[in-house]
């Protein structure tokens, strides 16, 4: 803050300006004093010459003047400083004097005084005081200026970047500090909270991982014995003949099957969100896909269908993922036939997987594929994750494809765009 020992200093000097200009103004209203015996002198002379008929003027008289007779004709005029005519003269405030001969009035004589110029003269210097004063606040107003630019606005635009970086997310953007300004104290303190709030970023990163990996690790240990379930109902299927123990069985293996569908799922996504779910693109018969679609099909709901003939380029393991989540929410959804449609457009094989339920609602269609997103239609069915989708969306995207989901007025349907293999790819 600018110190009050330099604010007293500007209004005392401020108020002595104000005096000196005071002092000025009153002592130029003083006009300068007539000689009036030189202005007798000059009437004498100037009536004397008049009878004589010659005018000059003696070096002896300290003003300039002019003669005229009644008409307004000049006789004598002693310099270009003197008055004309009686007009010009009482503008410029002039001594004007009769020139009496006898009893009557012959001239004029016109004496310029000097009045006028010492006015001139006055007003001039009062506008130059008064200019004088009112430029004089300007030296401390860009003092002043230059000093809250410096200490106050510089810094506070500095802290504004700062603060903007900062709830960007840039924790590394630097703060510089000084004391020197009013906003010294608060740099400091902004740039300790800088480091804190990267501390308990790191922190929460580090622990978010930790959180991850052991969704990951917890998902890839319980896969194995349900892998084992439902391998062991699958052998319990084939051989036993009792119906009503079948059926158990067939529970049991349905039962294991979406449990691992529900884990593979939260596995990929932990891996995902952990940067270690790879793709590896190769180039696969438009054949392997009919078998993914036939084998992932357990409950034979899929109506006979033929895929194009083409080369695709895919990651055949992932691809089965994908297939398996769009059979499985169709399954509990829509529990219905599924008819597949394909053919071949520019973006790719288009496979199109079409159930007969009652979809999902209009304004739901763009969240399906967020994670943890359930529609509405899901309440009543069968447990979730929300992650299928979410999962089905990035790795076909990491496969250069495209899925797609719309509503149908009979039903759902979920589209596959799978890229091609290009000659020189």
């Amino acid at each position: 803050m600018i110190k009050k020992k330099w604010t007293l200093l500007f209004l005392v000097s401020w108020l002595l300006l104000g005096a000196v200009f005071l002092f000025r103004l009153f002592s130029s209203l003083e006009m300068p004093a007539i000689d009036m015996v030189s202005i007798n002198r000059i009437e004498k002379e100037t009536a004397a010459q008049w009878e004589q008929g010659t005018f000059f003027k003696p070096d002896s008289f300290p003003y300039d003047y002019t003669v005229a007779d009644l008409s307004g004709d000049i006789l004598l005029k002693t310099s270009a400083a003197a008055p004309e005519t009686m007009t010009e003269a009482i503008r410029r405030h002039d001594t004007v004097l009769d020139l009496t001969i006898g009893q009557a009035v012959k001239g004029h004589v016109f004496i310029a005084t000097g009045y006028d110029a010492a006015l001139l003269k006055t007003k001039k210097e009062l506008a130059f005081f008064a200019v004088l004063l009112l430029l004089l606040p300007l030296i401390p107003i860009l003092i002043c200026t230059a000093y809250l630019n410096h200490a106050v606005l510089k810094p506070f635009r500095r802290m504004k970047d700062f603060t903007r970086h900062i709830a960007m997310g840039d924790l590394d953007f630097p703060l510089p500090m000084d004391r020197k300004h009013v906003f010294g104290a608060f740099t400091e303190s902004f740039d300790i909270m800088r480091d804190q709030l990267r501390e308990a970023r790191f922190k929460e990163a580090e622990a978010n991982r930790s959180k991850k990996e052991l969704v990951a690790s917890l998902s890839h240990d319980i896969k194995t014995p349900v892998a084992s379930i439902k391998l062991t109902s699958e052998l319990l299927l084939v051989t036993e003949k009792e119906a009503p123990v079948r059926e158990r069985l067939q529970t049991i293996y349905q039962k294991s099957d979406q449990i691992d569908h529900l884990i593979t799922n939260m596995l990929q996504a932990s891996l995902d969100e952990l940067g270690e779910l790879t793709v590896n693109l190769s180039e696969a018969s438009s054949r392997l896909v009919e078998t993914m679609i036939r084998d992932a099909d357990y409950c034979g709901r899929i109506s006979p269908f033929t895929l194009p003939g083409c080369i695709l380029l895919i990651d055949p393991f992932r691809l089965e993922q994908v297939i398996g989540n769009i059979l499985n929410n169709a399954y509990k959804y829509a529990g219905s036939d599924i008819n597949v449609v394909s053919d071949l457009t520019e973006d790719g094989l288009r496979v199109e997987f079409m159930d007969y339920g009652k979809g999902v609602p209009d304004e739901e269609l763009p969240s399906l594929f967020t994670k943890f997103f359930r529609g509405s239609n899901s309440d009543k069915k069968a447990d979730g994750s929300g992650l299928g989708l979410y999962i089905s969306k990035n790795l076909m995207e990491r496969m250069g494809g495209i899925i797609e989901c719309r509503n149908r007025s009979d039903g759902f349907s979920v589209i596959l765009y799978l890229p091609l293999r290009h000659p020189g790819t």
